[in-house]
Parts: C-alpha cells; sequence; structure tokens
C-alpha cells in the first residue's frame, strides 16, 4: 500500500481497503513494458508487504491481491494477450 499511499497522499488513513469499493485503471499498461510473467510470478496477497511492480500488477488482475478491487485496463491488442483469458471479465474495442 505504501506505492499507493506515495502517489494519492490522501489514502494515509484509510487501513482496511476491504471496506471500500476499489477501482484501478490501468491506461495504457503496454507502455509500462513490464514482463507480466503471469505464469512465473510469485502469488502475493498481502498488501502490507514490498514487492516489485510487475508482481503486484500480475498479482491484481489475477484477483490475488485485492481480490474485490475492479480493474480496467487500457492497451494495445499485443499486450492484452498477455494476460491470460481466465483473469478478462469483458473485452471493447
Amino acid at each position: 500500500m505504501e506505492l499507493l499511499h506515495h502517489f494519492f497522499i490522501q489514502t494515509k488513513g484509510i487501513h482496511r481497503y476491504d471496506l471500500f469499493q476499489v477501482v484501478f485503471i490501468l491506461d495504457g499498461l503496454d507502455e509500462c513494458r513490464l514482463p507480466l510473467d503471469f505464469q512465473n510470478n510469485p502469488i502475493w496477497t498481502d498488501v502490507t508487504k514490498s514487492t516489485s511492480v510487475d508482481v503486484l500488477l500480475t498479482n491484481l488482475i489475477r484477483g490475488d491481491l485485492l481480490p474485490s478491487a475492479r480493474i480496467w485496463i487500457t492497451t494495445r491488442p499485443a499486450a492484452a494477450n498477455q494476460i491470460p483469458a481466465e483473469c478478462v471479465g469483458m473485452v471493447t474495442e
């Protein structure tokens, strides 16, 4: 949660994210150029522990980290194909 608190200071007082509906908008995911290794990245469920952005994103998208969060991703088709189909609820063009 340190990363979230760093960029959004107003969230510092929030310690129970399970009490809120959280939405992450990942606009231009392909531009971050992270490997997004869904098969080999470890499962990460503890929001209080630090890890790489790649591990955070793959676990957020898989639903392992903050499973009640909603995620809206915009990206080019090549990057979208990296995301496993079981992690995608809806596709629009």
